[in-house]
Parts: structure tokens; C-alpha cells; sequence
């Protein structure tokens, strides 16, 4: 079956991207359900201290505050969730997450994943709220440009036990990958992704919601660990703020 999830990540990922048109910042309050991917991310915002207002399919935390909205397919098994992130400009962080299980057990393992690779990261960068436990902050100088630097932890899924240690200078070799980039101010993202199962290893890599070769580079420039039955998989989520 886990083949089967990675084959259809990508098409599904098209799908639901292009059947979320932004609805605006209204301040109509609604409460969220467990089956309701936006309103069980809201909840984990609530619980650092952000209260979230709904309007729709988004939530929002205030007039001028980033907008996020949460979308969820199921497919019998397993599912598809994505994150859209309305940032300034109008620009859009989308970040998917596959979610194993039926139904709502799908659904909630996704969210899980969100909360544990990406929730921080965004907290620190658009909320203001920095945990050092899961998140580092760190200033780059690219392109005679300042930026605020917010690195998310390693995201593991682990499947009958196997072992997957990342190499320490992966993060050494990301920055000088984005160091290379014609960076033009504003805000900037990217996803590093790997997923082993029975053998077979896919990588992704994105930079501003679209394919990076240099992150692809990186990724491909390490051995990782290859197992006949085990599947595990890593993800790395950072994001970059002009200063």
C-alpha cells in the first residue's frame, strides 16, 4: 500500500491545490469539528496562545495575519491533506502530507504530521512564537540581503523499525544550495522530502512550491539506507524572511 500512497501524492496534490481559491479575511467566528482539517489545526494554534476566526474554508488569527485553510482527501486507507499558508502579497505556502488510515484516522494522522514538521516553523516565522526545542532561528546574509532563517526538526515516518540517521552536513550543504539562489527579498520556503519502501527511494524537493533542482542535489548526493520490507521516510520544512 505504501507504494500506492507515494504514486498518487502528486496527482493528488494538482488536484486539491486547484480547487482552493482564496474567500478573503471576513471575522464570522465558527467552531471547528474533528473531521474539519482547518478547525484541528486551529485547535493547535489555540494552544500556543493564537485564537483563530474563521470565515469559510480559512482561518486567520487577525486582519493582517497570514491566512490558512486545510483540505483533506480520502482514498480508502490512506489520504491526502494540504496546507495553504496566505502570506504577504498574496503569496502561498502549499504543503502536503499523506495520512494513513481511513477516514477521520487518516485525516488526524495527517494532522499530526503537520503539527510536528511544519506547525513550529510557521509559528516562529509569521506568529512571532519561537520554541527552540523545535525550531531554530538563525540570520543569513544572501545576496547583500538580510533574512530571517526559521528550520523546522527532521520529520521521521518510521514502518517496521528501520534505521535512518541523516548526515550532519545536510544542512550545511541546503545552505549552500540556497545561497546560490537569486533570492529577490520577501518571503521564500522549501520542502525536503524522502520516502524508502521496499526497496524503492523517491526524493522531492521544492522551493517555492516548485521542483528544486539544487535541493534535489542535496539530497541525492548522501547514500540512504535501502530495506527489502521497512519503509521509513524524512522530511525537512524551513522558511526564509527578508529582515
Amino acid at each position: 500500500m505504501i507504494k500506492r500512497i507515494l504514486a498518487g501524492l502528486t496527482i493528488l496534490s494538482d488536484a486539491l491545490r486547484s480547487n482552493s481559491p482564496f474567500r478573503g479575511q471576513g471575522m464570522a467566528v465558527e467552531s471547528s469539528g474533528n473531521s474539519d482539517p482547518t478547525g484541528l489545526i486551529a485547535e493547535f494554534f489555540d494552544a500556543h496562545g493564537i485564537s483563530m476566526f474563521r470565515e469559510g474554508d480559512w482561518a486567520f488569527s487577525s486582519s493582517d495575519s497570514p491566512a490558512l485553510a486545510a483540505y483533506y482527501k480520502p482514498l480508502g486507507g490512506y489520504g491526502l491533506l494540504e496546507v495553504h499558508i496566505i502570506v504577504a502579497d498574496n503569496t502561498r505556502i502549499v504543503e502536503s502530507f499523506a495520512g494513513f488510515g481511513d477516514g477521520e484516522v487518516g485525516l488526524h494522522d495527517a494532522v499530526k504530521r503537520f503539527v510536528s514538521n511544519d506547525l513550529h516553523v510557521l509559528l516562529a516565522a509569521f506568529w512571532g512564537v519561537a520554541e527552540p526545542a523545535t525550531s531554530t532561528v538563525e540570520k543569513w546574509e544572501i545576496g547583500g540581503k538580510d533574512y530571517d532563517v526559521y528550520l523546522g526538526d527532521y520529520g521521521f515516518r518510521l514502518i517496521d523499525d528501520p534505521e535512518i540517521t541523516v548526515p550532519d552536513d545536510l544542512v550545511i550543504k541546503l545552505e549552500q544550495q540556497i545561497r546560490q539562489n537569486p533570492l529577490d527579498g520577501g518571503v521564500h520556503w522549501f520542502r525536503l522530502f524522502l520516502a524508502q519502501s521496499s526497496g524503492h527511494l523517491d526524493v522531492e524537493a521544492l522551493w517555492d512550491n516548485e521542483i528544486w533542482p539544487g535541493g534535489l542535489e542535496v539530497l541525492n548526493s548522501f547514500q540512504w539506507p535501502i530495506y527489502d520490507e521497512s519503509y521509513y521516510s524524512v522530511r525537512l520544512f524551513g522558511i526564509l524572511r527578508e529582515a
